[in-house]
């Protein structure tokens, strides 16, 4: 296993990428330049089954050695978590894990299970059944970009929960889907994503995961995935993940701009990031916390 995440890219439903062949799939990645490739395999403590799909396992062992045979990079799972049984899903994760000889695993911990009764101690629960079935498999925490409001300051997550997650993990992966198009907003949500995660939760290395999707409130752009990439390598980070492989290949421009990523070394010409027309541009989030302004700038 390196020591060097570097780039990633999320692949939900294998079977809707080229039907699902491991070769095409595997082809795609490597002329993306994909050093690591992130897939669903479990869903709280199930094995990950496409619904609706005749498909069945997401991720079966005879599919991934002939997908392993053909991609360059390295092969990370990850689950989707919800804190019901939270042992019963460390132990899944470890299984998948295990089976499939995967290189890393990654914990997705969203609303449902902050939500949990005794959310830490369930986090510890989570980790100490992965760990003890999978010890020697390094994880990286996905979780959200923004605990507090960068706006008010108010809180928008349980910290805590983060905190005890990374206890375990040697990478954080923040979710930095930032809401608005445009290099600016980038660098905003960016920033502030890294300064939370290191003042409030870890001084670990931090793999973010950039939007190549449009929804919630955001819509995927070439200049904007260029721009994120920029940061991440100036800023010295340990790796980026991008969500999604689906949509990414849903617009070429959208692929073309992660493709030249790579190498991880790569320096891209300065982009400059024009300040929004507040009028015309305020945030969602902003106005979703009620908040009307002033609005932080930052720094070219």
């Amino acid at each position: 296993m390196s020591q060097q995440p570097g780039k990633g890219i999320y692949l939900w439903k294998v079977d809707k990428i080229e039907g699902g062949d491991p070769v095409k799939i595997a082809a795609i990645l490597n002329d993306l330049q994909m050093e690591r490739v992130d897939v669903k395999v479990a869903e709280s403590y199930h094995t990950y089954k496409i619904p609706y799909s005749t498909w069945g396992r997401n991720v079966k062992p005879e599919w991934l050695k002939k997908f392993r045979e053909h991609f360059l990079g390295e092969v990370w799972g990850w689950s989707f978590l919800y804190g019901y049984s939270p042992a019963a899903e460390g132990k899944r994760a470890a299984s998948e894990a295990n089976e499939l000889e995967l290189d890393g695993y990654g914990m997705d911990v969203e609303g449902t299970f902050e939500r949990q009764p005794n959310a830490v101690d369930r986090v510890k629960q989570l980790m100490d059944a992965f760990k003890a079935d999978a010890p020697d498999i390094p994880v990286t925490w996905v979780s959200w970009p923004l605990y507090k409001s960068p706006y008010t300051g108010g809180s928008w997550h349980n910290i805590e929960v983060a905190k005890k997650g990374m206890e375990y993990s040697r990478y954080g992966s923040p979710m930095v889907y930032w809401p608005n198009s445009g290099p600016y907003w980038v660098k905003f949500w960016l920033e502030n994503c890294l300064k939370q995660w290191s003042d409030l939760i870890t001084d670990k290395p931090i793999i973010p995961i950039g939007r190549s999707y449009n929804g919630s409130g955001g819509i995927a752009k070439a200049e904007d995935i260029s721009y994120f990439g920029k940061l991440v390598r100036d800023k010295g980070l340990f790796g980026e993940s991008f969500w999604a492989l689906r949509y990414a290949l849903e617009k070429p421009e959208l692929k073309e701009a992660i493709k030249v990523l790579n190498p991880w070394e790569i320096e891209l010409p300065p982009i400059s990031i024009p300040v929004p027309a507040w009028r015309n541009e305020i945030t969602i989030w902003a106005r979703t916390m009620g908040y009307a302004g002033p609005f932080p700038i930052l720094e070219d």
